[in-house]
């Protein structure tokens, strides 16, 4: 892997890819090019890429100036590098120069076949084999990066690093991520399909400000219904405020916002709001449990919690249904005479000082055979906690039907723990429910039919046909 402009100083944008490298264990060569230096970070250093003969080169890094970036561009093709990652801005989303030198750089890549990661990027993340292109801040200080099956694409640098972080802080595994910026060449919905088809991933989250490639687009729509792994989007650029400033950031060009919502839900991509909502959702997919149905049993210390889950689910499309008599009496023969043995099931917070309440009730609520999805609504209770989460880790173990846990203020040290265990943890009812229904819509979802091929070109005309300059390659400006 060489880093064009490779600087010997960790802390700036040039030095850090080496300094990342080195410190998150890459296996392979890191080849720093520098003519001013015969050193780099404790590592030789080479004038140019065309110096360097000792082994193919897999992936150049050009960590230069805007104006500087064409010419190596087009020395990496000459030395056989199949792949760069530019980053570069004050290409296409800037006045002046900067579209021209954009169009350039599309011209390289058609003359030459080598393939390019931005420009106005951060580059991407490997976590299983310490590969780690990019210069983002996210990799600072006593970070851990813990592999795993959700995969992250994102236009923009830093929400799709916030994204990460926040993934890797709610106990998610990341395996990939990957910022594509103005989409020169390599798109988001290009690296979409390509992950998608990976066997170690079985999520993926993307952030979209435009779309360039449509027919990319509807592509990953249908390979993740085709190999049955969700894709969560977050499309932004819905006003055109918000579209302005989208153009502004990576030279986005607009797509109408219902065309984009209709297009979504006939692919069966699931759209989220807001980073938190992808990352709620993501809780509950990455884990890889998949219900069989909507039917929903709630397990609550706290009635007004248990009548909240409820109304935000049945809000959702989904459903508490009503116990049978014999398993109400299941229930109640576990819980004290002042809970409630109907769905939603209240077993009171005596369960704090006779934790054999909860332990029982989760095995009625796991055994139940209408019951397809299992939530836990619990708060505070540090004091009690550690027994708590051993009972709620133990039962998790026991089903395959998703059981997220809805812990509630606290110290947020029970969440934690839960998370680490695999558990999907909330704070927040309303958002527990959003993201049960979300993946009960995924997992209920009918497979694409036969005439899935004639379906993707309808929708690729569809986008392709709608306001459609600007659906052009940012490129041309």
């Amino acid at each position: 892997m060489a880093v064009i402009g490779a600087s010997n100083d960790p802390a700036k944008l040039s030095g850090r890819p080496v300094d990342y490298l080195k410190r998150f264990g890459f296996r392979g060569t890191i080849v720093p090019v520098n003519p001013r230096r015969a050193e780099v970070q404790g590592l030789r250093a080479f004038p140019d890429i065309a110096s360097y003969r000792e082994q193919p080169v897999d992936l150049a890094i050009i960590a230069l100036p805007a104006p500087s970036v064409a010419a190596e561009l087009r020395a990496c093709a000459r030395a056989g590098v199949p792949l760069a990652i530019v980053f570069a801005s004050g290409f296409a989303e800037a006045a002046g120069d900067g579209p021209r030198m954009q169009r350039e750089l599309r011209e390289i890549c058609d003359e030459t076949g080598i393939r390019l990661l931005g420009p106005n990027c951060l580059g991407g993340i490997a976590t299983g084999d310490g590969v780690v292109p990019t210069f983002t801040s996210a990799l600072d200080g006593d970070v851990r990066l813990t592999p795993g099956p959700v995969a992250i694409v994102s236009q923009s640098g830093a929400f799709g690093t916030y994204l990460f972080s926040a993934a890797q802080a709610a106990g998610m595994g990341i395996g990939y991520f990957a910022n594509t910026g103005n989409e020169v060449d390599v798109t988001a919905p290009e690296l979409m399909c390509e992950l998608l088809e990976r066997d170690d991933v079985g999520v993926v989250l993307g952030y979209l400000e435009g779309i360039s490639d449509p027919a990319a687009l509807v592509r990953a729509g249908r390979t993740a219904a085709r190999v049955r792994k969700p894709l969560v989007l977050v499309k932004v650029g819905a006003t055109e405020e918000g579209a302005r400033a989208a153009a502004a950031h990576t030279g986005a060009r607009p797509v109408a916002d219902d065309l984009v919502d209709d297009v979504l839900e006939r692919l069966g991509v699931i759209r989220a709001g807001g980073l938190e909502e992808m990352i709620d959702i993501a809780r509950l997919l990455a884990a890889g449990r998949r219900p069989v149905g909507d039917r929903l049993t709630v397990l609550t210390m706290s009635g007004g919690a248990g009548v909240l889950l409820t109304d935000g689910a049945i809000a959702a499309g989904m459903s508490v249904p009503a116990w049978s008599a014999p398993w109400r009496d299941a229930v109640a023969e576990v819980i004290p005479p002042y809970g409630s043995a109907r769905n939603p099931l209240d077993i009171t917070g005596s369960f704090l000082k006779s934790p054999e309440i909860l332990e029982r009730a989760l095995d009625v609520a796991l055994d139940h055979p209408d019951t397809d999805i299992i939530a836990v609504l619990l708060g505070n209770a540090d004091r009690e906690s550690e027994r708590v989460v051993e009972t709620l880790t133990a039962a998790y173990a026991r089903t395959s039907k998703p059981m997220p846990v809805v812990w509630t203020g606290g110290s947020g040290r029970p969440r934690e723990l839960l998370g680490r265990a695999g558990v999907p943890v909330y704070t927040d009812p309303a958002r527990a429910v959003r993201a049960l229904a979300a993946l009960t819509r995924h997992a209920l979802r009918p497979a694409p039919g036969t005439d899935a091929p004639g379906r993707q070109a309808d929708l690729v005309a569809r986008l392709s046909s709608h306001e459609k300059d600007y659906l052009q390659l940012r490129v041309e400006g």
